[in-house]
């Protein structure tokens, strides 16, 4: 080190000493000398003294530096003209560099010059100037040069990059990759070129580099390697690396995931105009600060990005981090739709639909055109019934084919529905079991029942109890309440499933707390009558003040069983209230009991029955209620083989059938089916159970862990256990895992998966799951409140009676304006019609 300094400053003193005696090569030297301080002390004074003699010498190389110095105001004031009288010196003593600065000096006003500036200076080897004049032959992007203007730009292009160009040699690399010399991509070759631009700093080669090691293009995938290039390329500015390195960060691809330094250099790439990054800003920024997402939705749409105008639309609509206007929410769709963005074209339909407009029909046509299923789901409804436009349910099937083809649950059960209605076609049938089917593997509740059904009844299809039990299952415990009626009725009566007096009350009751299905309360009622006479009532009592007639009907039956078989005059009431909806055994058991020549009302009865036939005779030994409780039943098939039920299910579950362990679990639980209630028994075969995967099973286990009955409590293992039932979609096991993860019992707390699973389970129609949901967004618990959210949760939750939500639901009323009313009950609208099974309206 010490021997290389003296070396150094004894080649200085030499410099000097010819410099002083008016060497003008000396002179230029010495000026480089001072300026990177090679055996003396750094000056850049004296170097531009020393240039300037140089320079006043005719040396061209020193005239170029000055005029640069000039051009930038470095060491010295700046003065163009000056910049412009050295790059003239320097130019014509034909020194290429200040030929080509030349023309880039007045490109603008004197454009032939430049380019003849360049000509020149390419001619002299200057791979910049190469570079240049191969761009112009080549032409922008997007237009096609000729084939001999092609070819001569190649060879500039590969001189420049062969002279070092490390600008020549990403152009290159391009050209290989992408097969435009040889006419075949040579990858191997590319990375060549890229590799030796990148080595130069180049970004854009760099960044390249780096998407080829991310995506293994010629290269072994290697995402260490990929952020390498991607970290180089974004520290020099390249948005486009820093946009690829924010992704790489936060997802963890290859690299400890920092979603802190992955926001930064989204934000960086954001500003220099990289779209994607603005739209990731937006979302990231999205609850946190509403104006600034708003903004950089308004960025991303300026620059012509659909998805952003879709979104900022939305943003205007909703008054979300901007003001509310409907007319720029509207220009925002139509500049999207103006782009042909299908989703635009649904998004304008809703909108339009949203604010009372008439003509959507147009726009979901168009958006159905563009193969949007949701939109041709839409139409083909629209068609089908006449709305917005003239009914044809010829053209209404056409699309619902075309969204169940293009894998639409709905349009597929709607095309099942479609080939149903028609009389008795064996190949119609069939068609009507195919789309049944696809939709019910979608996990489509209306469709897992119809396919059911088919199966009960042998339509279409083998008549097979057990596999209308399983379809029936999945649709039940989606909250259907058809295929809810259909499995009590299984239970009750043990059709491909052992009797079951419990399951089949439970099964009558979740569809009886639906609303009003009438099947359901009466079978229920039937259930409870033998053993729990005052329930029966009681249930008969409240279905029949919702004005149902057979309840009203059933009601009667049984306060005449009171009274010893005489008709009160409670129970007469009843019978006229259900005659009076013109329920026809009403009708023809008061007409029977009225017949008796004491009774005062009969003409009446008469006028109000007609000339009816006489009374239904009730089957040997059954009440009446008894008889019309078959008779609303669904045909399920003969009983099965008289069997003893625990000898089955013990035979069963010693071959480890998963549901035999479960029903075994489920009576010990209960102490039914003539075992004794043994909790630490129920627990084991709730194992077993839950360890082949039965979702039921995984729940009750999950339920005793918790409450520690015949297990030791452990909350964490019932975490584990809901979990697992939860991903199979059972709705209660959705609903006590949000629970956990929200009180933060055998979890960590966590507000986030608590919403996750609460709203799984509030969209399978769990009423307290939906209540939660509601308070969550009334309380701000998942960021700021949002009262129009949490009214459409307790609006859904209010339909089941439930006198919580009905009480959440008149609260949130109260503090809504009238806009926010309609938002919500709008909101409510949506949601209730993902609901499985849904019907009518929300709120």
């Amino acid at each position: 080190m010490a021997e290389q300094q003296n070396k150094d400053i004894f080649r200085f003193r030499e410099t000097h000493r010819s410099a002083d005696l008016g060497d003008p090569g000396a002179q230029f030297n010495l000026g480089l000398m001072y300026a990177n301080g090679v055996g003396t002390e750094q000056d850049f004074n004296k170097a531009l003294f020393w240039y300037r003699k140089a320079a006043d010498k005719g040396v061209p190389a020193a005239q170029y530096i000055l005029a640069g110095k000039y051009a930038n105001g470095q060491g010295v004031g700046q003065d163009l003209r000056q910049a412009l009288s050295w790059y003239l010196k320097a130019s014509n003593q034909g020194y290429s560099r200040a030929i080509f600065r030349l023309g880039q000096f007045l490109a603008e006003p004197h454009e032939a010059f430049a380019e003849e500036c360049f000509r020149q200076a390419a001619e002299k080897g200057l791979p910049e100037a190469q570079v240049a004049v191969a761009e112009k032959i080549a032409g922008q992007p997007g237009e096609a040069a000729s084939e001999a203007d092609a070819d001569k730009a190649l060879a500039l292009f590969l001189k420049a990059a062969e002279g070092g160009s490390a600008n020549a040699q990403y152009v290159v690399g391009s050209y290989y990759e992408s097969g435009r010399i040889d006419g075949a991509a040579d990858l191997q070759t590319a990375i060549a070129w890229y590799r030796k631009a990148a080595r130069q700093g180049f970004a854009a080669a760099q960044a390249r580099l780096g998407m080829m090691y991310a995506h293994g293009e010629g290269l072994a995938k290697d995402n260490r390697q990929a952020h390498a290039w991607f970290s180089r390329a974004a520290e020099q500015g390249d948005g486009f690396a820093q946009y690829q390195l924010a992704q790489m960060l936060e997802h963890g691809a290859g690299i400890e995931a920092d979603p802190t330094l992955a926001e930064a250099w989204y934000l960086k790439a954001a500003e220099q105009g990289i779209v994607e990054a603005q739209l990731r800003m937006a979302k990231l920024r999205e609850g946190v600060n509403d104006e600034e997402s708003a903004c950089w939705f308004r960025l991303a749409a300026e620059a012509g990005n659909a998805q952003a105008m879709l979104m900022l639309g939305s943003l205007y609509a909703e008054g979300c981090g901007v003001e509310r206007s409907f007319e720029r929410a509207l220009s925002c769709l139509l500049a999207a739709a103006g782009q042909n963005e299908p989703a635009a074209y649904q998004a304008l339909a809703e909108w339009i639909d949203r604010e009372g407009l008439e003509l959507t029909t147009s726009w979901y046509r168009k958006a159905a055109e563009h193969s949007v299923v949701d939109a041709q789901y839409e139409l083909a409804n629209r068609l089908m019934r006449g709305r917005g436009t003239k009914e044809d349910k010829f053209e209404a099937a056409s699309w619902y084919l075309k969204a169940a083809e293009g894998g639409l649950a709905e349009a597929e059960f709607a095309l099942g529905e479609i080939f149903m209605a028609k009389d008795a076609d064996p190949e119609a049938i069939g068609e009507a079991t195919h789309w049944f089917r696809a939709a019910a593997k979608k996990g489509f509740a209306p469709a897992q029942t119809a396919l059911g059904n088919l199966y009960a009844q042998g339509i279409g299809v083998p008549k097979d109890h057990r596999q209308a039990a399983m379809w029936w299952q999945k649709a039940a415990e989606q909250g259907n309440v058809d295929a809810q009626f259909y499995l009590g009725q299984l239970y009750e009566r043990g059709l491909s499933v052992p009797v079951d007096k419990a399951h089949a009350e439970r099964w009558y009751r979740r569809a009886a707390e639906q609303g009003n299905d009438e099947r359901a309360i009466v079978a229920l009622a039937q259930l409870y009558r033998k053993s729990q006479h005052r329930k029966a009532e009681s249930l008969l009592r409240r279905a029949a003040e919702r004005h149902l007639p057979q309840a009203q009907y059933d009601l009667a039956m049984l306060l005449e069983d009171k009274s010893n078989g005489e008709m009160s005059a409670e129970s007469l009431s009843f019978l006229l209230l259900a005659a009076g909806q013109g329920h026809t055994e009403a009708l023809r058991t008061l007409l029977e009991y009225l017949q008796r020549p004491e009774n005062p009302l009969a003409a009446l009865l008469k006028a109000m029955g007609g000339a009816a036939p006489g009374p239904a005779k009730p089957e040997h030994g059954q009440r009446p209620l008894a008889a019309r409780r078959r008779a609303l039943g669904v045909t399920i098939g003969p009983a099965m083989p008289d069997r003893s039920e625990h000898a089955q299910l013990l035979e069963e579950a010693g071959r480890g059938t998963p549901e035999a362990l479960w029903a075994l679990g489920s009576r010990l639980v209960k102490g039914e089916g003539g075992l004794p209630r043994d909790l630490e028994k129920a627990h084991e075969y709730f194992r077993q159970a839950a360890q082949s995967g039965h979702a039921a099973a995984q729940a009750a286990l999950a339920v005793m862990l918790s409450s520690g009955k015949g297990c030791p409590q452990d909350s964490r293992e019932a975490v584990f256990w809901w979990t697992k039932a939860a991903e199979q979609g059972d709705a209660e096991s959705q609903y006590n895992l949000g629970l956990m993860y929200e009180k933060g019992v055998g979890v960590a707390a966590d507000i986030v998966q608590a919403e996750t699973w609460m709203r799984k389970a509030a969209e399978q129609g769990v009423v307290i799951a939906q209540i939660r949901l509601g308070l969550f967004h009334a309380m701000g618990r998942l960021g700021k409140p949002d009262l129009v959210e949490a009214y459409a949760w307790f609006a859904l939750a209010a339909r089941s009676g439930n006198e919580a939500a009905l009480a959440n639901r008149e609260h949130a009323e109260s503090m809504l304006s009238p806009q926010d009313l309609r938002e919500g009950r709008r909101r409510a609208e949506q949601i209730y019609k993902r609901l499985p099974g849904s019907r009518g309206t929300a709120a």
